[in-house]
């Protein structure tokens, strides 16, 4: 399965004379063109420490995407990272699928979001955000250990807050811009394998792109997603919907 993103404007405006809305929309139906199988939303420009006008105004911008997209009766389901528990909960009020959130078992959002979930029958996606500046090979084998201890503690927390097992979805967040290299960025995703043993499906997960991808960022990705498709992974999440889709299913096609 592949996952595209779509950035909603939290502020009022994007562009003299152009709708938000509107643009998120479009954005969404290129994704689904391309291929995605899920349309994840993010805020874009949601304060850390917002206050409840913040909170009445994200809920507003949210609402308002998925009822349009509701309305337009597309059949992907969407995904929401989540910005707080009052726009998780409208969210998944108005037929949102799940919710993204950092992996941290003890953190109040994640217990909330995974309550939150199970009250609705929602799936969870937990994030585990692999640390900047990996540079040497035995750091990739450590991340997915951290990974993976972190993995453990959050089945723990999702079961005390009633969800269950088949409703959570187990993320990796790489982010390539930092100080990775291909070489460790492809031990890395060989090393994802050993998160098999939680019997959930794997989501490898890579920011969204600023500006234009290159070439060489694009062929890294494909190298990195033919590679985790290979050791298990079954959700992608990137920037590029169309190159993901067409290798996830080429190589999935061959491995059946």
């Amino acid at each position: 399965m592949v996952m595209g993103s779509v950035r909603l404007a939290f502020l009022p405006a994007l562009e003299m004379g152009q709708n938000p809305l509107s643009a998120a929309l479009d954005a969404a139906r290129g994704m689904e063109r391309a291929g995605a199988d899920i349309i994840a939303l993010d805020l874009d420009g949601f304060p850390e420490c917002p206050t409840d006008s913040d909170v009445k105004l994200a809920v507003h911008v949210v609402s308002a995407f998925i009822q349009s997209w509701k309305q337009e009766a597309h059949p992907l389901p969407l995904s929401l990272s989540v910005p707080s528990s009052l726009v998780a909960r409208a969210v998944l009020t108005l037929g949102g699928d799940f919710l993204r959130t950092a992996c941290c078992a003890d953190s109040p959002e994640f217990i909330n979001c995974a309550a939150l979930c199970a009250e609705n029958g929602a799936g969870l996606m937990a994030q585990y955000a692999v640390p900047c500046g990996l540079e040497a090979e035995h750091d990739s084998f450590d991340a997915v250990r951290h990974a993976s201890e972190a993995f453990e503690k959050l089945l723990q927390g999702a079961r005390r807050a009633g969800l269950p097992d088949d409703s959570l979805i187990l993320g990796v967040r790489l982010d390539w811009r930092n100080k990775y290299s291909s070489k460790h960025s492809m031990t890395l995703s060989a090393q994802i394998n050993r998160l098999q043993r939680f019997g959930r499906p794997l989501l490898l997960s890579e920011p969204p792109a600023h500006g234009d991808f290159s070439e060489n960022q694009t062929a890294g990705m494909v190298a990195r997603v033919v590679h985790s498709l290979m050791c298990g992974v079954s959700v992608f999440h990137g920037p590029d919907v169309g190159a993901i889709t067409a290798v996830v299913r080429t190589i999935g096609g061959v491995l059946e």
